[in-house]
């Protein structure tokens, strides 16, 4: 009888400490839910690149990514790496970016997006890498973008000789010396003898 009192209370005991933990980790659970939804969503980036460079550029792809989905107005991906490393190569060929989606068996996607610091032997600088970015970003979110409607595309204009700093050529001017005329020596010998010639008439008269 004593045996089956003393049971009884270590199964109150136990189950009012379970409901103890339970109620404790409800407000911690929810609060941990609570933080997440008021955190601002960033994708999460990784940067091949030491130092402060390094430092700036997995800052601005995490803002770039945040605004401009934010200013598409239509949700983030649930995940989104950036990675940002020295070369993208798929299938022996050089890319400036690749982005690849996948998805488990409970549907889930995550997305991974590389992008290029050097393409061929060139440099890529950060604007250059966020802009790519920005592209890239308009296929993840194209599902929630809708049907597009119109696209117009302005080519670069090609530079002219004067974008170029090369100066461009003036119409051609009278040439200095003129071959069917004669010397200035018989212009001037023939002009001296037409003086002289025309003051002998008046002499004369």
């Amino acid at each position: 009888m004593a045996r089956r009192k003393r049971g009884a209370r270590s199964a109150l005991a136990d189950g009012a400490r379970r409901a103890a933990e339970a109620a404790a980790a409800r407000p911690a659970a929810w609060w941990r839910a609570a933080r997440a939804r008021m955190r601002p969503w960033r994708p999460e980036v990784a940067v091949d690149v030491a130092g402060r460079r390094g430092r700036r550029l997995r800052r601005t792809v995490e803002r770039a990514a945040a605004g401009h989905l934010r200013a598409l107005g239509v949700a983030p991906p649930e995940r989104l790496l950036v990675a940002v490393q020295r070369t993208v190569v798929e299938g022996g060929r050089p890319l400036e970016a690749l982005l690849q989606l996948f998805e488990d068996e409970a549907g889930r996607r995550r997305h991974v997006l590389f992008v290029a610091l050097s393409v061929e032997g060139r440099s890529v600088g950060d604007r250059e890498v966020v802009a790519t970015l920005r592209q890239q970003l308009q296929a993840v979110a194209l599902g929630q973008l809708g049907e597009l409607r119109l696209q117009v595309a302005q080519e670069p204009v090609a530079a002219g000789p004067r974008a170029q700093g090369t100066a461009a050529p003036g119409p051609a001017g009278p040439h200095v010396f003129d071959p069917a005329e004669p010397p200035l020596s018989e212009r001037a010998h023939a002009h001296a003898n037409g003086a002289s010639g025309a003051a002998l008439d008046l002499m004369e008269r």
